[in-house]
């Protein structure tokens, strides 16, 4: 409240609109409402005064309120920082559904395992990952390649728990961020950060050539590269997931 009253005192009314409503009495049939526009000018002793109002235009109000809705839009509506996101892959967005495809080079995680996978807490290598967000899910792939993948490139399965063989991943109680306010860049970080901060706990399906508890065992807080030849070969394309 202290810094509505701030402003206040360092701003002065200009204009004001007066909405008035369709009462019993009123024999308008067509228009419930009649909405008049006032200057607010300054007497000699520096109080606001409601000068006579003017019938507000139906163009002005369409003007209006296209000006609110856009401003409404543009909180939903997704921006990057800068020209080119280095790890964006893919982009695209009707009004509030989005598509964000992204890659995170090969990196040391920090990971958490729920205690009856015999697992603890800590960091390992990870390959090459592919986000993929779609509909408000997400989607994990791997590859075996550092470089930036494209359409060619040979997507593997996730060697992680609580996903899929399809990509799928559960987040059980981990929220899934919003895009109000968000540049893309915050927003793929926001999916990253859900993911991993996620305990993993489930297998499914088969996502590794091996047992996926013995590899994280062995991997958790060592310096180990991760190795490639327990990926698995996903069925998914990524010129398919576009």
């Amino acid at each position: 409240m202290k810094d509505i009253i701030n402003i206040s005192n360092q701003l002065q009314p200009k204009q004001a609109l007066i909405i008035y409503e369709k009462g019993d009495t009123a024999q308008w049939d067509s228009q419930p409402y009649y909405i008049e526009h006032h200057n607010i000018n300054l007497d000699e002793q520096g109080k606001s005064i409601l000068s006579q109002g003017k019938p507000l235009q139906k163009e002005t109000i369409k003007e209006l309120g296209k000006a609110i809705i856009d401003q409404e839009k543009s909180k939903t509506y997704l921006k990057s920082k800068q020209l080119f996101s280095e790890n964006l892959l893919y982009f695209h967005q009707e009004e509030k559904k989005y598509t964000l495809i992204w890659y995170q080079s090969p990196s040391r995680q920090k990971m958490y395992f729920t205690k009856g996978l015999g697992i603890p807490t800590g960091k390992a290598s990870v390959p090459t990952i592919v986000y993929v967000v779609k509909n408000n899910n997400l989607q994990i792939f791997t590859t075996k390649t550092k470089s930036k993948p494209t359409e060619k490139t040979k997507l593997y399965k996730a060697p992680f728990h609580n996903t899929g063989v399809n990509g799928n991943v559960c987040l059980g109680q981990g929220k899934k961020p919003t895009i109000e306010g968000k540049y893309i860049e915050e927003l793929m970080k926001a999916w990253e950060n859900v993911f991993w901060y996620t305990k993993f706990s489930e297998i499914h399906g088969t996502p590794i050539n091996g047992d996926i508890n013995e590899l994280w065992r062995e991997l958790i807080n060592t310096n180990k590269e991760f190795p490639k030849g327990y990926l698995l070969p996903s069925n998914t394309k990524l010129n398919q997931l576009l």
